[in-house]
């Protein structure tokens, strides 16, 4: 199964080319950015784009149709990477850490910016492939001074940005 899946994967990607990096091979290019922007003391910010696709249920004994959803969403996550990569800078890195998700790091670029460049992405996305994406974005060395805590806080305001969508979308969250 998981050679199937990496089959699937290859022709998604060569379908749609980008420069999207698994964010677990990237680690010294990682710690590159962040050391050159401690020295220089220059801005970066990082951006998780998650990208609200179709929900992941199987039909029980509908293989065909799990099947097509699987590989349209895989399809659809490559074009979103391919879309990605398209608007953001040369000097911009694109890392993959969960299926639906992309990192995207900006040296250069303060949190303002990164806002800016988050939402024009979203609505690029909207507009070209029909999905939604939502951010979290996190400053150096502003919001963290490492990676893993820029990546906790741009999760954390990952997850009140989908609570946010949701509530605007109608849809309440209920407590227990």
């Amino acid at each position: 199964i998981s050679h199937a899946e990496s089959i699937l994967d290859a022709m998604a990607i060569s379908a749609f080319p980008n420069r999207v990096q698994d964010i677990d091979l990237a680690s010294k290019q990682i710690k590159l950015e962040i050391t050159r922007s401690r020295r220089y003391h220059r801005p970066l910010c990082l951006v998780i784009f998650s990208a609200e696709v179709l929900a992941d249920e199987t039909v029980p004994g509908k293989i065909l149709f799990n099947i097509q959803h699987d590989l349209s969403n895989r399809f659809s996550i490559a074009r979103i990477g391919q879309v990605i990569d398209e608007h953001i800078r040369l000097t911009d890195v694109i890392f993959r850490d969960q299926p639906n998700r992309f990192i995207v790091l900006c040296p250069e670029t303060n949190y303002e910016n990164s806002v800016l460049l988050s939402k024009r992405i979203a609505e690029i996305v909207a507009e070209k492939i029909g999905i939604s994406l939502i951010s979290g974005i996190a400053a150096f060395p502003d919001d963290a001074l490492n990676f893993d805590d820029l990546i906790d806080v741009a999760n954390n305001r990952l997850s009140t940005a989908k609570v946010g969508v949701e509530l605007h979308h109608g849809v309440e969250l209920q407590k227990t």
